[in-house]
């Protein structure tokens, strides 16, 4: 004898407005997720790149974080980039390599070296001074305009 799937009447509708209700959900998510122009609460950004030099040479792999100095709601930003082999950077905030918005900027610098072996590694210390790490003690301002195209030159000593 063939056994066949229960079926319940109300188990069906149930299972349709579910249904119904993913789909709705799925949409509405790609319609937030995906904005419209500038209503999206981005704010319009300067292509920023630059170069970190530590004790007169090129540091890579190094994370640079420009912190925004406009602490007002809807305008604190900050940009990210982690320094080539030869210390040059490109700001990304929102998508890769964007830039940043206009503005001034408390910048920080970390670079961590790895330590381990034998397929096991691990972050070791910091080898930039502490300073550096926070966007309150660092001394490195810098101001980001859309007139100035120049590269942004970082030394620390």
């Amino acid at each position: 004898m063939e056994s066949r799937p229960s079926f319940h009447p109300r188990i069906m509708p149930l299972r349709r407005s579910c249904l119904a209700m993913g789909i709705w959900s799925a949409i509405s998510f790609c319609l937030l997720a995906s904005g419209c122009g500038e209503s999206n609460g981005q704010l319009p950004v300067v292509p920023v790149k630059g170069v970190l030099i530590f004790q007169g040479k090129p540091l890579d792999n190094a994370l640079v974080t420009f912190h925004s100095a406009d602490q007002t709601p809807g305008k604190i930003t900050s940009g990210r980039a982690t320094t080539k082999r030869d210390g040059s950077f490109e700001l990304s905030t929102y998508n890769a390599n964007d830039g940043i918005p206009e503005g001034d900027y408390a910048v920080t610098i970390e670079c961590f070296r790895l330590r381990g072996g034998n397929g096991s590694w691990e972050p070791g210390p910091n080898i930039l001074p502490p300073k550096y790490s926070n966007p309150q003690t660092s001394e490195i301002k810098l101001s980001v305009r859309k007139e100035d195209v120049s590269e942004k030159r970082i030394e620390i000593r």
